[in-house]
């Protein structure tokens, strides 16, 4: 009896796990299917008022902004929605035996420049805040880098697959990287700030938390003493909640920096969450 109880058990465990994943793998191809509808729908948007003779995108391309948040806020396998969204918006505008190569050309070109994108914000923030002038510049580099990826595949495959000549590759791809580099600098950081005032009405302050490296700790603090205000320098809180110095022993630091505005965060600066063990194991999750 205690056995075939047992074997019960596991098997409705196995059950529920079953329906769990179920559910999970529907809501992400729910999800991947929703993004790829409003990618396909801004761009036709965009698209309408050159008509279908023009094959590149304008020189100012919302598509590719959507395309990069949509990676960076929701995951990596949201390159999906982006090749499914430009696929089936270039093969509308295209027609011929070499469509369907041109359209996936196309749309492998802008999920390959999301997924670049937010590999590269990644890696370029790792140890930067962007209110420092080098932050600045590494955000700069990453859209202007990224920016062209998508050029690389769609203008090639447009004027291999006969759609465009040659000969205006290179104005082509110029008004393709345009086009993306405006989409991205306007478009993802206004979904990403709107996106966290809507999730809680109760925000009132943007916190920048890099990950700094212990033997790159004392230069990140340098980068940021010549900012107006106290001076800055990375802490802990003890027992009785004071700030001391932390004392570089781990591989890793988290100092709140704040972005906007400091006067509500005010103490806080420097503050290592990576110290407080809740917080460090959060960290690691996300």
């Amino acid at each position: 009896m205690e056995t075939e109880t047992s074997a019960g058990m596991r098997l409705t465990r196995i059950l529920i796990i079953d329906r769990k994943r179920i559910f999970s793998t529907i809501r992400r191809l729910v999800l991947i299917l929703l993004v790829a509808a409003v990618y396909y729908a801004v761009a036709r948007v965009q698209q309408a008022p050159a008509g279908k003779d023009k094959f590149y995108p304008l020189n100012f391309w919302p598509s590719a902004g959507l395309a990069l948040v949509a990676v960076m806020m929701l995951g990596r396998p949201m390159a999906i929605c982006v090749f499914l969204g430009s696929f089936l918006f270039r093969l509308g505008t295209l027609s011929g035996p070499w469509s369907i190569l041109a359209s996936v050309l196309v749309g492998a070109g802008f999920a390959f420049q999301s997924l670049a994108g937010d590999w590269l914000s990644r890696k370029a923030f790792k140890t930067k805040t962007p209110l420092t002038v080098r932050g600045a510049i590494a955000a700069m580099v990453v859209v202007l880098l990224t920016a062209g990826i998508s050029n690389v595949f769609g203008v090639t495959g447009l004027c291999a697959t006969g759609f465009e000549a040659w000969g205006s590759y290179g104005t082509i791809a110029w008004r393709w990287w345009l086009g993306s580099v405006c989409g991205i600098l306007v478009v993802t950081p206004t979904i990403v700030i709107l996106s966290l005032l809507a999730l809680d009405n109760n925000v009132r302050a943007f916190l920048w938390v890099p990950r700094v490296e212990r033997g790159a700790l004392r230069q990140y603090e340098n980068s940021l003493a010549a900012r107006p205000g106290p001076t800055f320098h990375v802490y802990k809180q003890d027992k009785d909640e004071e700030a001391v110095s932390v004392r570089r022993d781990r591989d890793e630091y988290f100092p709140i920096d704040p972005i906007y505005p400091a006067a509500l965060v005010e103490g806080s600066p420097g503050l290592d969450l990576g110290s407080n063990v809740e917080c460090l194991l959060a960290i690691a999750e996300a």
